[in-house]
C-alpha cells in the first residue's frame, strides 16, 4: 500500500512542507526497505510543497501531483519515486516537474496516467489581476519508456476486431512472456493477464466501445486498440 500527501517541516520564517509518500507492508507497518524507513519525501521549492493525487505506473513508480508556493508563486507540480523511494532522474528535472500557467496561481488537484503513458494533470489557475479562475487539464509526455522497443508492424496481431465474445492475440515473439492489459476509454484498467506466443480473451461482458489493449515484456511494449460490439 502507497500513501501520498505532505510532511509539516517549519513555521518559521514561513510555513514550509514537503512531498512525501509512505510505503506499507501488507500488515500495515512501514515498509523500511522505502525510502527512509518506509517514507519518502523531497521538495522542488524549499517553501510549500503541497500534494493532492497519486498514481502508480505500471512498473510501481510513484508519481506524486499538487502544487508548490514560494512568496505567493503558486505552480502545478510533480515528483516520481522509484521503486526503492529514491527520486527518478529521467522524469522531468532530477525527477521533478514544474509548471507555470501564464503567470497564474496554479492549483493542482488531480493526475491520471493514460493507457499510452501521457499523464494528465487537473487542477484550477487563478488570475488575482483579473480575479477569476478557470478549470486547467494539463497533459505531459512520460519518457519512462525511453529504450523499450516498440513491436514491428507484423509483429502483433489482435483479431476479430471489431470483436463481440473473444479476442485472440498472436506475437512473433515466442520466447518472453508479455503483460496484457485492457483500458477504456477512459483509462479504467478492465483487465489483466500475461500471455506467451498467443492469447485468447474473454471480453463478452465488456461495455461496447473502443478499447486499448496494452502489452510489455522487459524490453517491448505496444497500444493496439479494438472495438468490442
Amino acid at each position: 500500500m502507497v500513501l501520498g500527501g505532505h510532511t509539516y517541516i517549519r513555521s518559521n520564517p514561513r510555513l514550509a512542507y514537503d512531498f512525501a509518500v509512505a510505503r506499507l507492508n501488507p500488515d500495515g507497518s512501514l515498509d523500511n526497505t522505502y525510502g527512509n524507513n518506509g517514507v519518502a519525501t523531497t521538495q522542488i521549492v524549499d517553501e510549500a510543497n503541497y500534494a493532492n493525487g497519486l498514481v502508480i505506473q505500471a512498473d510501481d513508480k510513484v508519481v506524486l501531483a499538487g502544487r508548490t508556493v514560494k512568496l505567493f508563486d503558486y505552480d502545478f507540480a510533480m515528483i516520481r519515486f522509484n521503486t526503492d523511494g529514491t527520486l527518478d532522474s529521467t522524469f522531468g528535472n532530477g525527477g521533478k516537474v514544474s509548471t507555470d500557467n501564464d503567470g497564474k496561481e496554479d492549483h493542482g488537484y488531480a493526475i491520471a496516467m493514460q493507457p499510452d503513458n501521457k499523464i494528465i494533470l487537473a487542477g484550477h489557475s487563478y488570475s488575482a489581476a483579473g480575479d477569476d479562475s478557470e478549470m486547467v487539464i494539463a497533459r505531459y509526455h512520460n519518457d519512462d519508456t525511453a529504450g523499450i522497443e516498440g513491436f514491428e508492424k507484423n509483429d502483433i496481431r489482435l483479431y476479430p476486431n471489431p470483436a463481440n465474445g473473444q479476442i485472440t492475440i498472436e506475437l512473433s515473439d515466442a520466447s518472453s512472456n508479455y503483460q496484457v492489459a485492457i483500458f477504456d476509454v477512459l483509462g479504467k484498467k478492465v483487465y489483466a493477464s500475461e500471455i506467451q506466443k498467443v492469447g485468447q480473451i474473454d471480453v463478452s461482458a465488456l461495455a461496447s466501445g473502443t478499447y486499448l489493449v496494452k502489452l510489455n515484456s522487459d524490453n517491448k511494449s505496444s497500444v493496439v486498440r479494438f472495438v468490442k460490439q
